[in-house]
Formats: structure tokens, C-alpha cells, sequence
């Protein structure tokens, strides 16, 4: 009895070190992944794109997996294929990028990914790879009417939903180089924008970023602004002086900082070929 005693506790003592074995081997195997992945401390998987770039500056992401193409918000964190970072203008034509972020697409042809934290190149690619792909830009682009100024969208984020505005043009000169290759200049004068009948609304519940997503980037950019009350009703009164507001240029896009409700705000775009203006309203 006492053998057959002594033979049970053996046992117990060997599945006991072979458990602890097992166990050990697990806390090895996990500390070894999370090594191996800590440069990307994410919880789940990143969207995996190519960067595709069209026109002057235009450029598309295509989901690789379903071929959908989307624009984001860029990030401040992108980082190069050795992991360095990088900004916006180094990425190249046909770039496969890891992208994480929020996952929530505004739904717009092509889709626009505004809650983007962080990208990275994890493949190279060349310019010739991005050309599968130029069937989704020939629906998208049909190139720009070089008579016509550029165009200005504001992108922002609520509580609720991302959005975006289209804002129309006021004045605007502007010199292009028609089919006959000589120079021409289209020129558009208009009322002051306190006294446009129509303005398209920003809504703002809270002091909110503001992007100002040109069509094509411009060179400068100055911003006024007045209280949404001093709009005028007769063309020709007197004009108050506005409050300017001093835009910043971050990751290559132009934002208006915590900008507020109650306001009209006048854009000044200028690029080489002349100058645009743009106005809207905050409520």
C-alpha cells in the first residue's frame, strides 16, 4: 500500500512539472509575439491599401482585398517601409500601406476614412502596379477644365458622424493655357460675403477642426471671419472690418483650429495661377 502510495504521488509530481513545462513554454512563445510585434502596438488588424496617385496631386487608396477605392485623412504617424517616419509627400505610386484607425467611412464615391490614426508602408511596389487600377480612376477623374479655378471642401468630425460641406466660390482670376496653347484669364468679381444670399452651413455643436480639402493645393491661404449677425442685406452698405483667423498647415493640409459656431468665414486661396475666394457659414 505505501508503494502504490509513494507511485501515485510521483505521478501527481510529474503532471505537475509537466503542466508547469507547458505553462512556461506559453508565457515564452507570448512574450516572444509581443516582441516581435511591438513596433505596432495595435489591437486589431490594419486595412491593407495601395497609394494611387493621379491629375497634379490627386491620388486615390484601393483596398487590395475588394478593390475599393477611398481618401483619407492623413495621419501624423506614417511610417516608411524601415519604419522611419515619413510625411505625406514621400509616399509613392503604388505603395502598399497598413492603415489603422477607427474604421468608420463617410459614404461618398470614393469613400472618405476620416478617423485614420496611423499608416504604414509594408510593401514598396512600383508605379506599374497602381495601373491595374487605373479603371477606378478613369470613373473618378476625367482630368481638370483648365479654365476653371479649383474647388473647396471642408471635412470635419461631430460627435454624431463625419461630414462634409462643398463651399462655393466668390471672385476669383485665374490664368490658364487653352488648347492653342495660348494663355487666357478667366476673372469673376462678387458681392462681399456678408452679403451672399445663400451660404452653405458648417453645423458646429463644439469648437471643431476644420479641414479645408482644396481641390488642388494652394500656395497661401488667408482666412477671414465675421459674427454670422453682421451679414448685410443691401448690397453696397458698409463693411465691418473682419477677424483674421490664421490657418495651419499640418501633414500638407491647410485646417481652421477649433473653429466656432456663429460665424462667416471668407477663404483667400492663391495659388500661381491666381487666386480663389470661398465662403461659408458656421451655425
Amino acid at each position: 500500500m505505501k508503494k502504490e502510495k509513494k507511485y501515485a504521488v510521483i505521478a501527481l509530481a510529474m503532471i505537475i512539472l509537466i503542466a508547469a513545462l507547458f505553462l512556461l513554454l506559453a508565457v515564452i512563445l507570448r512574450k516572444d509575439d509581443a516582441n516581435s510585434n511591438q513596433t505596432m502596438p495595435h489591437k486589431d488588424g490594419g486595412l491593407i491599401a495601395m497609394y494611387v496617385t493621379f491629375g497634379t496631386d490627386s491620388y486615390i487608396f484601393v483596398d487590395v482585398k475588394n478593390d475599393s477605392p477611398f481618401t483619407v485623412h492623413f495621419p501624423k504617424k506614417i511610417y516608411g517601409i524601415d519604419g522611419e517616419s515619413i510625411t505625406r509627400e514621400q509616399l509613392k505610386n503604388g505603395n502598399i500601406v497598413e492603415i489603422y484607425g477607427d474604421g468608420a467611412m463617410a459614404e461618398s464615391y470614393p469613400a472618405q476614412y476620416f478617423g485614420v490614426s496611423e499608416m504604414r508602408v509594408i510593401d514598396e511596389g512600383t508605379e506599374a502596379d497602381s495601373e491595374k487600377y487605373q479603371y477606378i480612376i478613369d470613373q473618378i477623374y476625367s482630368g481638370p477644365d483648365p479654365a476653371e479655378p479649383p474647388g473647396l471642401n471642408v471635412e470635419y468630425r461631430t460627435s454624431e458622424a463625419i461630414a462634409a460641406a462643398v463651399i462655393p466660390r466668390g471672385a476669383y482670376e485665374w490664368t490658364y493655357v487653352d488648347k492653342e496653347g495660348n494663355h487666357q484669364t478667366a476673372a469673376t468679381d462678387a458681392a462681399h460675403v456678408l452679403e451672399w444670399e445663400e451660404l452653405n452651413d458648417v453645423t458646429l455643436k463644439a469648437p471643431t477642426d476644420l479641414k479645408l480639402a482644396f481641390y488642388q493645393m494652394p500656395e497661401e491661404v488667408s482666412i477671414l471671419r465675421w459674427k454670422s449677425e453682421e451679414r448685410r442685406e443691401a448690397v453696397g452698405t458698409e463693411i465691418p472690418d473682419g477677424e483674421e483667423v490664421m490657418p495651419e498647415k499640418i501633414e500638407g493640409d491647410w485646417y481652421i483650429k477649433n473653429a466656432e459656431a456663429g460665424y462667416v468665414y471668407l477663404v483667400r486661396a492663391e495659388w500661381e495661377n491666381g487666386y480663389v475666394e470661398f465662403g461659408f457659414l458656421t451655425d
